[in-house]
């Protein structure tokens, strides 16, 4: 994406650490926050659950770093021009329920409404909706 480089092993490469094991909900490590627009809503350190073993080498010129593990590997990215919802992260904020990590989907919610999402999109936006599907067993 907008070119750059992948580090294709941390352990090769001397930054081991990355891989918790299960659950997926395991607080691995903590990251830095280093500016950005799509972050605003988490502290400047927070923790983070970790399972890659491939992270960001040289960054594109068209991308910022916004997070940094404490042994600098790269966690988050943005676009610099912030034209776009453009984020990219290495933890999975969907296996976690802490606000920081609510706050990633807070965000991309709120980059849709405010550039006129698509109708059904905007249904899914507005939230979840309770359901009886009846019973399927």
């Amino acid at each position: 994406f907008h070119g750059g480089t992948l580090v294709q092993d941390l352990d090769r490469a001397g930054k081991g650490g990355h891989r918790a094991p299960e659950p997926k909900d395991r607080l691995a490590h903590t990251v830095a926050r280093r500016g950005g627009r799509w972050l605003d809503g988490c502290p400047g350190k927070f923790w983070v659950n970790s399972r890659h073993h491939q992270a960001v080498g040289r960054l594109a010129g068209a991308l910022e770093v916004v997070a940094a593990a404490p042994d600098g590997v790269i966690e988050a990215v943005e676009l610099r021009s912030g034209e776009r919802f453009v984020l990219g992260v290495q933890w999975h904020p969907e296996n976690l329920t802490q606000p920081e990590h609510v706050a990633v989907f807070r965000a991309f919610r709120s980059a849709c409404s405010s550039r006129g999402a698509a109708p059904g999109l905007r249904s899914v936006l507005a939230g979840p909706r309770t359901t009886d599907h009846g019973d399927r067993g």
